[in-house]
């Protein structure tokens, strides 16, 4: 095989896995909805407030 061959076959490959993926995250959004938005800004808020706790309680 050519290694032109090879680009546009795995070319096609990568296109095709972006748009299985693109409708793979379409099908979870409507789903999911605004609740993996709040899981997320959740999961921030916790990062943030144990960094916080870990700065105040590091620096006595």
């Amino acid at each position: 095989m050519s290694d032109s061959i090879l680009q546009k076959l795995s070319a096609k490959l990568v296109k095709s896995e972006e748009k299985d993926q693109g409708a793979l995250d379409a099908a979870l959004d409507e789903r999911l909805g605004d609740s993996l938005d709040e899981y997320l800004d959740i999961i921030a808020a916790g990062a943030n407030h144990s960094s916080y706790h870990q700065n105040n309680h590091s620096s006595s």
